[in-house]
């Protein structure tokens, strides 16, 4: 007997609710085939996880789950930066690779690496020594052909089976070229016949789409397209397979928060309660011994890479020793996927018995990257911004990183140079960096009304150390020499130490940052604090900010709720001073895909001087209006008002910056 999950992204965590129900009943198959989400769930299942494990599992490596977290394909040090048209050049295939903006793929293979460890340690290269025997079910690019693959690297094999065309790049297997099996076996019926099955438990959650089109939008013929792609005529079952389709209508396909996960875990369970209660019975399954893993480590060698990668992964990996720390291995695997150096780590693991040897797989990021993008406010009008990246510069162990953007309000550059990391970007490496810029500041009167812009030019060094810990926490500390041009004419110049800290597990999205300089003329520190997370379908941001200074310059001054979010009913920069204190509540609530309500309650002050937390000059206010996803980058609508009054009508395409 044989189980039979389909692709269908985030919407295949329905199969955890029917391995609940199989589970429940002791059922268990002597075969697993999967497809693309059906091949991440089939794999754990087949390594001998239940799945309550399995749950337990994703859940707890959650917290690093990139798949959790979609951001631009741009250099980790770029932070959040949306690219409209990115480019790279690396070894692979040679010369240079156009691209639109996808996901963090070296943090995919990490996490699927780091998830699938115990499956791999296993199966050592044949899929058939796993407790449950398992195929993963790809697409030969160069033929359109299913691949069900049984060997090798069990990781790499489930990644060459989600690979969705667009979204992630295809995997290389033994000469072929591989992509999402979706594109060939959906639901991969045949196959599993193929390989002998006389009866099928099939678990489908792809989606039926309906004959006519809602709309004749470019997003709704797209999406039409992609669903064209991944549906094929669905093969014959015939008695005694058992066909389940849980419900999953309305969900997204790449919506893999920890609310939708769940209810789409209770819409497998119920569809498999209902269907198995009414089927044939199965005889109960003994269970399964728990798995001997290795705890020896026989050899590690490093293929593909540069002189001198052996050494530095073995050592980051823990892989140099004797005795193996799986749960060690785990986090480590996905630390090198939040650092820049590997796109690809595949450890294929072989041996017998108690020990185990690596024959890793590796694949350096691409050398060189480019970037532009475009963003648009109604209020600060339009920015572009383009970058270059050479992490050998001139084939030296220097990375050189050069951003420069453009503005109605401002116009800047910086340049920047650092080491390149002797340990997959976890240790300490020397930086430095230099910026230059002409900013317009935006003015007030008492009434609220807009004045002339105040000029001023800065230019800055910072030499210092840069330190990375725990893949997401980066540090900056050293020293800084500046120099800028008042509104006035007058010219003034300090120098001083400088400390920055960022927290940004997915590369995309900073969750605290902070920053405190402390100079011959004037002193600032300012920290920044959000957390996303889901109640009920609705995703709530919780952020706080707080900024104090003494004789700031015009352009170090805090505007209150800063150009990102903003104040609600306030322009930017209608309130700036040497003091802030903001607190809002941001929130979204998807509609219909890709359309959202989107709102934000905030409250704060911005002064000069005092107390941070003074009586007076306090305002309050809110916003409401809606959002759209878009391959461009997000789009909003708002309207907001402030106690004080003031009322502004807010609009934005593109991720700020």
């Amino acid at each position: 007997m044989a189980l039979v999950l389909s692709g269908g992204g985030a919407k295949g965590y329905a199969h955890v609710g029917v391995l609940h129900t199989l589970d429940s009943m002791q059922i268990r198959p002597d075969l697993i085939v999967g497809t693309s989400m059906g091949a991440v769930l089939g794999a754990l299942y087949a390594s001998g996880y239940t799945a309550n494990e399995i749950d337990s599992l994703i859940s707890g490596i959650g917290t690093q789950d990139p798949f959790r977290r979609i951001g631009p394909r741009v250099p980790r040090g770029w932070g959040a930066l949306l690219p409209l048209l990115s480019w790279e050049q690396g070894d692979r295939g040679g010369g240079v690779h156009l691209r639109n903006p996808a996901v963090r793929e070296a943090s995919i293979n990490a996490y699927l690496s780091a998830l699938l460890l115990r499956g791999n340690l296993l199966a050592r290269g044949t899929f058939d020594s796993l407790p449950i025997p398992f195929r993963a079910v790809a697409t030969d690019l160069g033929s359109r052909a299913a691949v069900a693959l049984s060997e090798g690297d069990l990781a790499r094999s489930v990644r060459a089976s989600v690979a969705i065309p667009l979204v992630f790049s295809p995997i290389r297997v033994s000469g072929r070229v591989l992509s999402d099996g979706g594109l060939s076996a959906n639901v991969p019926v045949e196959i599993a016949r193929e390989l002998g099955a006389r009866r099928l438990i099939v678990s489908d959650v792809t989606e039926r789409r309906a004959d006519t089109l809602p709309g004749l939008s470019p997003l709704a013929v797209a999406d039409r397209l992609m669903g064209f792609l991944f549906t094929q005529p669905l093969d014959s079952l015939r008695w005694p397979d058992v066909y389940i389709r849980p419900d999953i209508r309305g969900f997204r396909a790449l919506d893999f928060t920890p609310g939708t996960l769940a209810r789409l875990d209770r819409a497998g369970q119920r569809a498999a309660d209902s269907v198995l209660a009414a089927t044939a019975c199965f005889a109960p399954a003994l269970p399964l011994e728990p798995p001997r893993l290795p705890s020896v480590i026989a050899s590690a060698e490093v293929t593909g890479g540069h002189p001198g990668d052996q050494r530095m992964l073995t050592r980051t990996l823990g892989l140099d020793r004797d005795t193996l720390d799986i749960e060690a291995l785990r986090e480590r695997l996905i630390s090198i996927g939040v650092g820049d150096p590997f796109e690809e780590v595949w450890l294929t693991p072989g041996g017998r018995g108690d020990s185990v040897r690596f024959d890793i797989r590796l694949e350096r990021v691409p050398r060189r990257v480019g970037a532009a993008g475009l963003a648009y406010d109604s209020d600060l009008s339009g920015r572009f911004w383009a970058g270059l990246l050479d992490r050998r510069l001139a084939g030296s162990g220097v990375e050189l990183s050069l951003i420069a953007s453009v503005g109605r309000f401002r116009d800047d550059a910086s340049l920047a140079l650092r080491r390149t990391s002797a340990n997959a970007g976890r240790g300490r490496t020397p930086l430095l960096r230099l910026f230059g810029g002409h900013e317009r500041v935006r003015a007030f009167d008492s009434m609220a009304r807009e004045l002339s812009t105040l000029p001023t030019d800065q230019a800055r060094i910072f030499l210092g150390l840069e330190q990375r810990l725990g893949g997401a926490w980066l540090l900056e500390l050293g020293g800084e020499g500046m120099t800028w041009e008042n509104p006035d004419g007058t010219e003034r110049s300090t120098l001083g130490a400088a400390f920055r800290a960022a927290f940004q597990p997915d590369g995309a999205h900073r969750l605290v940052s902070a920053e405190a300089a402390y100079t011959g003329l004037w002193r600032r520190v300012h920290v920044a604090v959000g957390h996303p997370f889901e109640v009920k379908r609705i995703r709530l941001e919780p952020m706080v900010r707080i900024g104090w200074g003494r004789h700031l310059p015009v352009h170090e001054r805090f505007v209150l709720g800063g150009e990102a979010p903003g104040f609600p009913g306030l322009r930017s920069g209608e309130r700036r001073g040497d003091r802030e204190v903001f607190a809002a509540v941001l929130g979204s609530w998807v509609v219909a895909l890709p359309v959202s309500i989107r709102f934000m309650a905030a409250a704060g002050r911005s002064a000069d001087g005092g107390s941070l937390l003074d009586t007076d000059q306090w305002l309050a206010g809110g916003r409401a209006g809606m959002g759209l996803d878009t391959p461009l980058g997000p789009i909003a609508l708002e309207y907001g008002v402030a106690s004080d009054g003031s009322g502004a009508l807010y609009f934005r395409a593109g991720r700020w910056f």
